[in-house]
C-alpha cells in the first residue's frame, strides 16, 4: 500500500499513523545527490507483532540530523511541515532531531510487508 503525501492533511494522517513508530539510526537514509530522504520504521500492531513501513520524501535540498542521546531505537512523535520555510521536521520523543529543507511537500508512505515479533 502506497499513500501519497503532498499536502498538510495527508501529512497529518501519516504522522498520526506513525506516532510511536520505532526506528534506529541505520534506518535513516539521505541520498543527497538524488535529493531523497527515507526512514524505515516499525509500527506495533498487536500481540508482539511489528509491521515495517517507510516514509520517503523527494525534492530534499538539505538534511540535518542531530543526535542528543544514543539509544537502541527512537520513537517518532510527529512530522511537521512549514510551507513558509519549506522545512519538514521529524520529531522524536527523545534523543534525535531530523530537519529537512525541501522544495515542496512530496512524499510517499508505504507498508513494505516486513514484520517481526521481537524488537531487537
Amino acid at each position: 500500500m502506497n499513500i501519497r503525501v503532498a499536502n498538510a492533511d495527508e501529512l497529518n494522517s501519516i504522522a498520526a499513523r506513525l506516532h510511536d513508530a520505532r526506528f534506529a539510526p541505520p534506518d535513516i537514509v539521505f541520498d543527497e545527490r538524488a535529493g531523497i530522504f527515507s526512514l524505515k520504521c516499525w509500527i506495533f500492531m498487536h500481540r508482539s507483532q511489528w509491521r515495517e513501513c517507510q516514509i520517503l520524501f523527494e525534492s530534499v535540498i538539505d538534511c540535518e540530523i542531530k543526535v542528543f542521546e544514543k539509544v537502541r531505537y527512537y520513537e517518532l512523535a510527529t512530522i511537521r511541515f512549514s510551507k513558509q520555510t519549506q522545512n519538514l521536521e521529524l520529531i522524536a520523543h527523545y534523543g534525535i532531531e531530523v530537519k529537512l529543507t525541501v522544495n515542496g511537500l512530496n512524499g510517499t508512505y508505504s507498508e513494505t510487508g516486513g514484520s517481526r515479533e521481537v524488537w531487537p
